[in-house]
């Protein structure tokens, strides 16, 4: 793997041609498939080793340059098929819907060429402020007006999920993530950098969380960054392998998910010598937003008040600090019934994507309260002498999913240990969860 980057490296920092990378920065606090709404972007541009930041771009300036008609033609078709009404043609920032980064990587590559100074691209960076937090422990700290401290790893993330769009006036917000991103590089670019070992501590967490992730036109590249784990294909695992994901995305135009917290409990019932599987994913989201959308309170008293760029606004989409959200489970089985806490059955939509169902249910919760989603699934996988893979899927989020396995064999079978019986799996990461089972 170490040679193989070795050998991509030069030609992907342009050793022979020029390369233009796209930077698009999401925001986990009003989320969408691939982690969060990308409402800035950047170009960069790869020449001979050395990188050139070229301009940054606000979503809403490509938004004003977008034909919508044109746009939504060059996106692939899972946009039209799944993504449409998050008017995909028409803004930038829901190029993210999709879960799938290397689908979100094309649409930018699809879209770009079309907007004024466009051109073709080569790969693209979605990064998120965890992501850009971790490149601040490679750099040190930054200053970037009119933030009034310098920006560190350690405050980073909170600043720019939370605090300026809680604090800062909007003209202010128009512009700031890109002047970020523009002083980031520019400390990449010009500072002396640690050695790799270190860049490598500071940006292998966030690269496994999904908090940086890369997709590259060149297939060679695209194959390497799949190895290191930094592609975030949706539904990858390996063959034979069962999978779920939960994805949850913003519909009411506020950035209320940093308040968000989730739970996924998967539990299913495999017959090895079939390959029958049936399993229930049951899904818990809280909005923990303070009733009295007070955000902080000091110990003299004093007291700062969640504004409406975070709650919602009268008169939107949603009541000021209620959470309405898209929640949908990833699949490789059909759903065969979706339930409330109390059983009741829930209207859903069901897609595809990447071979996988997409099941999706509306979710709307109120300050402080807390819903259940029960979804039951039924599919097979390939007969096995026993053995049982499962792929959990994560979503970048602001704060990372519990999620518990509870396994059971089917009729005649049990587990050869019965600790793996009830499982929690680690923090953020996909993971996998491997057990075996045998003959009652």
């Amino acid at each position: 793997m170490v040679a193989e980057a070795t050998r991509l490296a030069p030609a992907l920092l342009g050793a022979d041609g020029d390369r233009r990378w796209m930077v698009a920065v999401l925001t986990p606090s009003e989320q969408r498939g691939a982690g969060g709404l990308a409402g800035d972007y950047a170009e960069l541009r790869t020449a001979d080793g050395d990188i050139e930041l070229v301009r940054t771009l606000p979503a809403a300036e490509l938004n004003a340059s977008t034909d919508r008609s044109a746009q939504l033609a060059a996106l692939p078709e899972i946009y039209r098929q799944r993504y449409e009404g998050f008017r995909v043609g028409r803004f930038w920032q829901n190029l993210s819907a999709t879960p799938d980064v290397p689908t979100f990587g094309e649409a930018i590559a699809g879209a770009f060429p079309l907007t004024p100074g466009g051109g073709p691209v080569d790969g693209v960076i979605a990064i998120d402020p965890y992501g850009i937090a971790a490149l601040l422990e490679i750099t040190g700290p930054i200053s970037v007006p009119p933030w009034a401290v310098p920006l560190t790893a350690d405050n980073a993330a909170r600043a720019l999920l939370f605090t300026q769009y809680n604090w800062m006036p909007a003209e202010a917000l128009a512009t700031f993530q890109g002047d970020v991103i523009r002083a980031v590089v520019d400390a990449l670019t010009t500072g002396t950098l640690p050695p790799i070992s270190e860049i490598a501590r500071a940006l292998g967490p966030q690269v496994a969380a999904g908090h940086l992730r890369l997709w590259s036109a060149e297939p060679d590249a695209e194959a390497l960054f799949s190895q290191v784990g930094a592609a975030g294909s949706l539904g990858a695992r390996p063959d034979g392998s069962d999978f779920v994901e939960l994805v949850t995305q913003n519909a009411g135009e506020n950035k209320i998910d940093w308040y968000l917290r989730r739970s996924l409990a998967y539990a299913p019932t495999f017959d090895p010598a079939t390959g029958a599987l049936t399993a229930t994913a049951t899904v818990t989201l809280t909005n923990t937003i303070p009733a009295d959308f007070i955000s902080y309170r000091s110990p003299r008293g004093w007291s700062k008040r969640i504004t409406s760029y975070i709650k919602g606004e009268t008169g939107g989409p949603t009541k000021p600090g209620e959470s309405a959200l898209r929640l949908t489970i990833y699949s490789p089985h059909a759903p065969v019934g979706v339930t409330d806490a109390d059983g009741r059955s829930l209207p859903v939509n069901i897609g595809r994507e990447k071979g996988l169902y997409a099941v999706t249910v509306l979710v709307e919760l109120p300050p402080q309260a807390q819903a259940t989603v029960r979804f039951e699934l039924a599919g097979t996988l390939p007969p096995s002498s026993g053995s049982y893979h499962l792929q959990v899927g994560r979503q970048p989020a602001v704060a990372p999913d519990a999620v518990r396995v509870t396994m059971v064999g089917g009729p005649g079978w049990v587990l050869s240990d019965p600790a793996d019986s009830v499982r929690d799996l680690p923090a953020e990461t996909d993971v996998t969860f491997e057990t075996r089972l045998e003959r009652r």
